[in-house]
């Protein structure tokens, strides 16, 4: 990385690049910058899965509850792409959990839907509401999927 860089904190967050984020926010940057699609550096890492950055970012103030164009936070981007790390990290971390968001749904029904057994534990365990209704008006029961989980899901949610 050069110091001079005119790389911005989620160039960095692309490249996982720790040191090159804590230099950025050294330097002042925003730690909630915004780049294409709305997206802050939070929403990137948690797409890409990099937890330590996620760590460092929400540490030194990253706000979990700002939204993307498509209106996911960084826990609903995390569970869309199956991240089932950065998704913990962000739930034990406090992440909103019955926020509706990308489709109409919380990032409870879409880790019911998407199978994510242990993200929908952790969720409930940290006071995701499985009554929320989505904007199709389904519970995240409606969502449970045909697999070998099915009945884990069930047990989960009554």
């Amino acid at each position: 990385m050069g110091w001079f860089s005119p790389d911005t904190i989620t160039d960095f967050v692309r490249r996982g690049d720790l040191d090159g984020i804590r230099h950025r926010l050294e330097l002042g940057d925003d730690v909630n910058e915004r780049r294409s699609f709305q997206w802050t550096p939070l929403i990137e890492a948690s797409y890409r899965n990099h937890c330590n950055i996620i760590q460092f970012l929400l540490d030194n103030g990253a706000d979990m509850e700002l939204t993307e164009i498509s209106d996911q936070t960084a826990l609903h981007k995390a569970i869309d792409c199956k991240n089932t790390d950065a998704a913990l990290l962000l739930t034990r971390r406090g992440a909103c959990a019955n926020k509706i968001g990308d489709m109409g749904r919380t990032p409870l029904q879409t880790a019911v839907k998407r199978d994510l057994l242990e993200v929908t534990a952790e969720l409930l365990k940290y006071g995701a509401d499985p009554t929320l209704r989505s904007n199709d008006n389904k519970s995240a029961r409606d969502y449970v999927q045909w697999g070998p989980n099915r009945e884990a899901f069930y047990k989960l949610l009554d």
